[in-house]
C-alpha cells in the first residue's frame, strides 16, 4: 500500500464513524476499523468504500465522470470555483470541509490546493471516487464512497459543506456541521446550458426550468446569508462539445444521435451560489 494513501486517514478517529454502529473508527494497517470490529479497507487508489449494498448507476458511469473531468479541467467552471474559494479564504472559522456528491473531485482538489483546508469528499459512485483519488497527486484529501442518507462522519465534525450541483440532505447536514457552520449550495439557473435546452426542447418534460423551489426549500431550512448568480459564456471546441454532450444529465434520456450538434458552438454556464447556516 502506498504510504500516501494511508497518511490521509491518520487522525480519522476524530471525524469518521462506522456506518453500521456509529462508533469511532481508527486507522489500523490498511483499513479503518471501528470499536465494534467493523472493517473497511482503504483501496490501492486511496479511498474507503462505506457503501454496504451497492446500487448500479446507469447514467453516472465511468465514461460520464471522465468527460466531466475533461470539461472541468478545461476551466469552464473556474468562475464558480473562484467564488467558493473567496468565501472560504475570507471565513476564518472554516477548517474542515466536506464536499458531498463530489463526482470526480475537481472542486475538492482545487479548493484544498487554494485554501490548504482539511477536505473530505464523497460520492455514491465508486467510479467517480476512483478517478478522484487517482488524480489527487498529493494524497491530501480524504475520499470515500458513501450515501447521502447516511454520511459516516461524526456529529459536529465539519465547518463547511459544499453541495455543488448535487441533492441535499439537510437533516444529515445539520448533524455533521458545527453550530453556525456553513452550507455552500450551487444550483443551475434557467439560463444554464440554455443553448442545449433550446435544441432539445421537444424532449424535455419541463422545458422551462426554474430553480425557485430549490431556493425556497433552502431558505426554509437555513438562514440564507448570501445569494449570487455567476455566469459565463464559452466558445466550444469540438472535443469540449463532445464531452459536454456525453456528461450532462440534461441529455441522459434524449436520443442524442438525432440532433445536429454541430450547431452548438457556444454554451452558457450559469449558476446561483447560495450560502447559509442553520
Amino acid at each position: 500500500m502506498n504510504y500516501k494513501n494511508l497518511i490521509r486517514f491518520i487522525g480519522c478517529i476524530e471525524y469518521f464513524e462506522c456506518p453500521i454502529c456509529q462508533r469511532s473508527m481508527k486507522l489500523q494497517e490498511n483499513s479503518l476499523i471501528c470499536q465494534s470490529g467493523h472493517c473497511f479497507d482503504i483501496s490501492k487508489y486511496g479511498y474507503v468504500n462505506f457503501i454496504l449494498k451497492s446500487k448500479k448507476q446507469i447514467n453516472y458511469n465511468k465514461q460520464s465522470f471522465e468527460n466531466r473531468h475533461f470539461i472541468l479541467e478545461n476551466g469552464m467552471y473556474n468562475f464558480i470555483l473562484e467564488k467558493i474559494v473567496k468565501f472560504i479564504l475570507g471565513t476564518s472559522s472554516i477548517t474542515n470541509i466536506l464536499d458531498i456528491g463530489c463526482g470526480e473531485g475537481f472542486y475538492s482538489r482545487q479548493i484544498q490546493l487554494s485554501t490548504n483546508k482539511n477536505v473530505f469528499a464523497f460520492d455514491l459512485s465508486k467510479d467517480s471516487i476512483q478517478i478522484a483519488s487517482k488524480n489527487d497527486k498529493d494524497g491530501l484529501i480524504k475520499w470515500f464512497v458513501a450515501d447521502l442518507a447516511s454520511i459516516p462522519l461524526k456529529n459536529s465534525s465539519m465547518d463547511c459543506i459544499l453541495d455543488i450541483f448535487s441533492p441535499a440532505n439537510y437533516k444529515e447536514f445539520q448533524r455533521i456541521l458545527v453550530p453556525h457552520g456553513y452550507i455552500i449550495k450551487v444550483i443551475p439557473t434557467k439560463n444554464h446550458l440554455k443553448e442545449i435546452r433550446e435544441m432539445i426542447r421537444g424532449y424535455l418534460k419541463n422545458p422551462d426550468y426554474s430553480n425557485k423551489p430549490v431556493i425556497e426549500y433552502f431558505e426554509k431550512k437555513l438562514k440564507c446569508i448570501s445569494r449570487e448568480i455567476v455566469s459565463s459564456k464559452f466558445q466550444l471546441m469540438p472535443e469540449q462539445r463532445k464531452a459536454f454532450i456525453e456528461m450532462t444529465p440534461l441529455l441522459f434520456y434524449v436520443e442524442k444521435e438525432k440532433i445536429n450538434w454541430y450547431d452548438l458552438t457556444y454554451l452558457t454556464i450559469e449558476a446561483e451560489v447560495l450560502i447559509g447556516t442553520f
